[in-house]
């Protein structure tokens, strides 16, 4: 895929810890990464920390809140900017892309946009871009991924942050909770739909077969699960048998989403027609 034309100068590609790719993958696409600050409901008030590319330990997270703990998140705005990105600006020394998590989720658009316009009147001839991407948990990493892809390709940062903006809300992100009885998605304006009531089935290979599109059709979806890697493992034995799609990634969902979502929720993330 080829994006804009010429020689772009190098920038830097910054994500919230929402974006639930793997440290191996942040490392592989060489992402600069902050924390989503969480903490346990109750007295005193602890803050943990959960950096994606320093991963996290799911089954104790999920244990947890099956054991009857609940969490919140932060949202991530400009304090939050301040605290964990400044460092890496100042670090960086070049241009910076920030893509973050959908503002009707877990981030405060107006708040961060504020703080990237401080940045650019601190560092005089830098480019800051802040893109919300309208996205959560691994939707958001898929975005993620192709803007890396287009940035290694030589695309300039504002020809991939437009091509984000263009097309972000070709990632289609649907999930079952509560038993497999509910069943949400992410919608154009990035929020989690208010759950409907939904028979057990193959909900999630339905939205599939009507939602997955060509040119990307190709891109095996990717499956997220909180503590429930049976039912993650039948349904990519379902895609394997209904649309030959061998081998899709399994990753369990990062603790900001998994805190909403709820232990046991099962999700399914492809590129696909208007959500």
């Amino acid at each position: 895929m080829t994006v804009g034309a010429g020689v772009a100068r190098p920038f830097q590609i910054v994500a919230d810890s929402g974006c639930n790719l793997p440290p191996w993958l942040i490392r592989r696409f060489d992402v600069a990464t902050i924390p989503t600050a969480y903490y346990a409901k109750g007295e005193p008030r602890v803050e943990l920390l959960y950096d994606a590319g320093a991963g996290f330990n799911a089954d104790d997270f999920y244990a947890r809140m099956i054991s009857g703990e609940n969490f919140t998140v932060d949202s991530l705005d400009s304090s939050t900017c301040e605290r964990f990105l400044t460092p890496l600006i100042e670090e960086s020394g070049g241009d910076i892309l920030f893509l973050f998590s959908s503002s009707e989720v877990f981030s405060n658009a107006e708040s961060i946009q504020l703080y990237f316009d401080e940045m650019t009147s601190r560092y005089p001839g830098r480019n800051f871009i802040a893109v919300d991407t309208l996205s959560v948990g691994l939707g958001f990493g898929r975005l993620l991924m192709q803007v890396c892809e287009l940035r290694e390709e030589g695309a300039s940062i504002y020809a991939v942050a437009q091509w984000l903006k263009n097309n972000r809300l070709g990632v289609c992100q649907w999930f079952l909770v509560k038993d497999g009885q509910k069943l949400l998605h992410v919608n154009n304006s990035g929020k989690l739909y208010p759950p409907v009531e939904t028979a057990r089935g193959n909900t999630l290979l339905d939205a599939y077969r009507h939602r997955s599109k060509r040119p990307y059709y190709q891109h095996s979806p990717t499956i997220v699960h909180a503590s429930n890697i049976d039912a993650a493992m039948y349904l990519a034995a379902q895609l394997d048998e209904h649309f030959e799609l061998t081998k899709p990634m399994i990753y369990d969902i990062e603790p900001g989403l998994g805190s909403k979502l709820g232990p046991g929720a099962l999700g399914l993330i492809f590129w696909g027609g208007p959500r």
